[in-house]
């Protein structure tokens, strides 16, 4: 079950917070997941927050359990997202791949076309 909550802080400014799952607090986050998780990162570190805090931006109680709803949504969203990446490993190397034959063939035969279109006296 995730544990997310509202505090008032010092300033009287509600924030939300929720402590990420087990599965991810603390853990190394791969570079290629960086860009797409930089909110859960600790930028010092490189590894998952222990805890995330938002600023709800507000300090009346209907307008922080609103932007708390909002929150929760939105961070179970990127937690799913963090765990499906892990999940899955980084993505293919597109380096390491063959190329597409029939890719090249038709842009082969397109450059060939194109130079018959022009003419022999094009090419001096």
């Amino acid at each position: 079950m995730a544990i997310t909550y509202m505090k008032r802080g010092a300033s009287g400014i509600y924030e939300f917070r929720r402590m990420l799952p087990r599965s991810l607090a603390g853990q190394a986050v791969p570079a290629y997941a960086r860009p797409a998780l930089a909110e859960l990162t600790n930028p010092k570190t490189g590894r998952f927050k222990l805890e995330l805090t938002v600023s709800l931006k507000t300090t009346e109680t209907a307008a922080a359990k609103r932007e708390h709803a909002k929150e929760q949504a939105r961070v179970a969203v990127l937690i799913e997202t963090a765990l499906s990446m892990l999940a899955a490993g980084p993505p293919p190397d597109k380096a390491h791949e063959p190329p597409d034959m029939e890719r090249l063939q038709e842009e082969m035969v397109a450059a060939i076309l194109q130079s018959r279109r022009r003419g022999p006296a094009a090419g001096r």
